[in-house]
């Protein structure tokens, strides 16, 4: 039930979501996604400057 509070947000036991335990699972993927397409691309705008 761990897995699916961090994906989903949602307690399966207690029935409540928390938006707290769903950013613990989806913002290393997050910050890892806005890395791996983010730095080029503004790398690439200062090159063009």
């Amino acid at each position: 039930t761990h897995i699916m509070k961090a994906y989903t947000g949602f307690n399966m036991q207690t029935g409540v979501f928390n938006g707290a335990d769903l950013m613990k699972g989806w913002l290393p993927f997050l910050a890892a996604t806005a890395m791996t397409y983010g730095i080029p691309k503004i790398a690439g705008m200062i090159r063009g400057l």
